[in-house]
């Protein structure tokens, strides 16, 4: 009885190692893969996308993108977008339900540098719009959550001549009520403004996303001597 519950033991063991083995086995999907979503990228942004490693992890449906830099206007200067990693959960045998379900998108370690001058040029991405009508999916697509963390955001206007740089940026949005509702936080900040001295800057606050719009419900932004309770609306569609 002893050996015989021994043996058991021993499979059950063995069989939770294998399955720990291969739920971490990664594969990396080589150059072929990468250059497909470089181009599938860069014709969507309209800009040059460089992807460092695509990798996947079958047994439990994950894929992680690294090193991911999106250029800005030229070349000449500095790129638009630098991501250290993004990770989706994304469990394929959910599509066999007609309900391709999205666990979340995280994105780790961004870097994003945006600027504006007269005449309302800026370096944002122009994503490209679709000629006519799409095909409809035979299934529906649903992104359950988007986690960005260990972030740093830069906002320049060349025009007013005021700047941000947001620091330790951790956003995440998650669908409830079929919506989008999200919390926003950062620290260690500095806005600097004109020829005024630089401020430290935090900021933490709510939002819905609305289509184009993010409409913050409540936010708390601390700048030096100063403490502003935020409310009202982005338009990314006309912004900036």
């Amino acid at each position: 009885m002893v050996r015989l519950w021994g043996r058991r033991v021993l499979g059950v063991l063995l069989a939770a190692a294998a399955g720990a083995i291969v739920a971490s086995f990664a594969i990396d999907l080589g150059p072929a893969v990468r250059a497909i979503a470089e181009r599938e990228a860069t014709n969507y942004l309209q800009r040059p996308v460089h992807i460092g490693k695509v990798r996947a992890f079958v047994a439990r449906g994950e894929f992680e993108i690294t090193d991911v830099v999106i250029e800005s206007l030229t070349k000449e200067q500095p790129p638009f977008a630098k991501i250290r990693r993004v990770a989706v959960s994304l469990p394929w045998w959910t599509v066999f339900s007609r309900a391709l379900i999205i666990d979340y998108v995280r994105i780790s370690g961004m870097q994003i540098a945006i600027e504006s001058w007269p005449n309302d040029v800026n370096n944002l991405p122009k994503p490209k719009k679709r000629d006519g009508p799409s095909k409809p999916l035979p299934f529906t697509i649903t992104t359950r959550q988007v986690i960005t963390d260990d972030s740093e955001v830069a906002y320049q206007d060349h025009d007013t001549h005021w700047s941000v740089v947001c620091r330790n940026v951790n956003i995440v949005v998650a669908r409830a009520l079929n919506a989008y509702y999200g919390k926003v936080k950062f620290t260690g900040g500095t806005l600097t403004i004109q020829q005024y001295l630089p401020m430290t800057a935090a900021l933490e606050g709510g939002f819905r996303i609305d289509g184009s719009y993010l409409r913050v419900h409540r936010g708390q932004l601390l700048t030096d001597g100063a403490v502003s309770e935020l409310a009202g609306y982005i338009d990314f569609a006309h912004w900036p």
